[in-house]
């Protein structure tokens, strides 16, 4: 049987899973787009805003993988800023 940590663990995945799935569910090239703007976004947080925001991390690595190669400029923003 589950203790409460792993199952807080386990449905904590799925909801991070289902959250990705609703916020990705175009074609390429529109979720690329989307991503593009999600890391926009994630590079424009204050580092005082980072301890509160856990989910930083998971989302800008599902963004980096819906992300057009072309779009370099919002990678260069996200590493100049953090």
């Amino acid at each position: 049987m589950l203790d409460k940590s792993e199952i807080y663990s386990r449905f904590k995945e799925r909801n991070k899973e289902h959250f990705f799935r609703l916020l990705f569910p175009f074609s390429k090239e529109e979720n690329a787009e989307i991503a593009k703007e999600v890391i926009r976004l994630c590079a424009l947080l204050s580092d005082k805003y980072l301890d509160y925001f856990e989910e930083y991390d998971f989302l800008i690595e599902e963004a980096q993988k819906h992300q057009d190669v072309s779009s370099t400029d919002t990678m260069t923003i996200l590493k100049k800023n953090h």
